[in-house]
């Protein structure tokens, strides 16, 4: 659809309106889609973001600070609204008393979100992730699995956030020797994000918009060292992978 990158985000992309973004724990928003959030606020579109998990279940206390941690950074970002469903990570599916995302029925999952958000008709675009939820994390494929829904039950367009796959590639190519910050691949799914190919639209970041969205990751503490990826990357190898985010528009909604 729009294969170069771009500093707008055209209306056959993001209708006018409030945006929904579906995101599985705090620091997805930042990773995946900080700078479309600048752009949808300062283009003037109402954005809200629901966590589908809480991203913990040790503790309580660490909970809310993932949960402080979020608003701190949805702040840095503009989002006019968040909500956090409750479920739990799907890491921790055997901890007694869990109600994973992982394990929960879709429909289970849509009447928390539509409980948050009053009513999913009032958005002009749904957010969710590709089919591979971005590096493959079992709650991102779920994500993508209740947008898809979401979308159909409700006759609201769909965009999936995603990682062009092509880029990250190249940039590993790329690092010098010996350079340690990078992603941990061990995480990772073989076949994470889309091919460059299935990317129909990228934000290119301004220089402004690249420095709120490190400042947005620096929020998430309890995930991130400064020192390390990807918060320790310099600020043309940071620019190099995270400054430009890729949207992927399903052409075919099963």
């Amino acid at each position: 659809m729009i294969s170069s990158p771009r500093r707008d985000l055209p209306a056959e992309v993001f209708p006018d309106g409030e945006i929904l973004f579906l995101h599985a724990h705090p620091d997805d928003e930042a990773f995946l889609t900080a700078g479309v959030l600048l752009e949808l606020d300062a283009t003037g579109r109402r954005c809200t973001v629901v966590y589908l998990a809480a991203g913990q279940l040790t503790s309580a206390p660490a909970t809310f600070r993932r949960q402080a941690e979020a608003h701190q950074a949805c702040a840095a970002l503009e989002v006019a609204e968040l909500h956090f469903l409750g479920f739990h990570d799907s890491c921790y599916d055997d901890h007694p008393g869990a109600v994973s995302l992982g394990t929960s029925p879709d429909e289970a999952v849509l009447a928390a979100l539509t409980m948050v958000t009053g009513q999913l008709g009032r958005y002009s675009a749904i957010v969710g992730y590709d089919r591979n939820g971005g590096y493959g994390h079992r709650d991102h494929r779920r994500v993508h699995e209740i947008a898809r829904s979401a979308a159909r039950e409700s006759s609201i367009p769909l965009l999936e956030a995603t990682i062009d796959r092509d880029v990250v590639t190249r940039w590993l190519a790329s690092a010098r020797s010996g350079e340690e910050l990078r992603p941990d691949l061990g995480f990772w799914s073989p076949s994470f994000g889309l091919p460059g190919s299935l990317v129909d639209c990228r934000y290119e970041l301004s220089a402004e918009q690249l420095v709120r969205k490190r400042e947005a990751l620096a929020c998430h503490a309890s995930q991130m060292n400064p020192g390390q990826f990807p918060l320790g990357l310099e600020r043309e190898r940071f620019a190099s992978l995270l400054g430009v985010e890729s949207l992927h528009v399903p052409k075919e909604m099963p």
